[in-house]
């Protein structure tokens, strides 16, 4: 469920924070959802347990989840709620490069045929 890309440059805690968000999104992870223990998922992805944390500690200080001491983390029941403001934020953004790229005579069909096929990249991602 949760991969990485040992060979990216991204650094892994970023990788990790980006999937479960992906997740999050996706409604894999719903709300009070237990997220993967430290420990299982480091051995899981053979990656250091204070990458994971440092991970966790992002989520958690972003409103994305919370954790109950002995218990673990959990996502937030307002996760979904956050990424979808911090994505309407980036609209402005995306409406002016599209504009730019029809400006420069990509057509309108084009556009929309990449949104779909990038939709179906990520579906299939998941």
């Amino acid at each position: 469920m949760i991969t990485i890309d040992l060979m990216s440059r991204k650094p892994i805690y970023d990788q990790l924070i980006e999937k479960i968000k992906q997740l999050i999104l996706s409604d894999v992870f719903s709300a009070n959802d237990h997220l993967p223990s430290v420990r299982s998922l480091s051995c899981q992805l053979s990656v250091n347990p204070n990458t994971i944390q440092k991970a966790y500690t992002h989520l958690c200080n972003a409103g994305l989840t919370y954790s109950v001491a002995g218990k673990g983390c959990f996502v937030s029941p307002q996760a979904k709620e956050i990424l979808g403001q911090d994505a309407k934020q980036e609209l402005p953004q995306f409406g002016a490069f599209a504009r730019r790229l029809l400006d420069s005579g990509i057509d309108a069909e084009q556009l929309k045929s990449l949104i779909d096929q990038l939709d179906s990249e990520r579906r299939s991602s998941l």
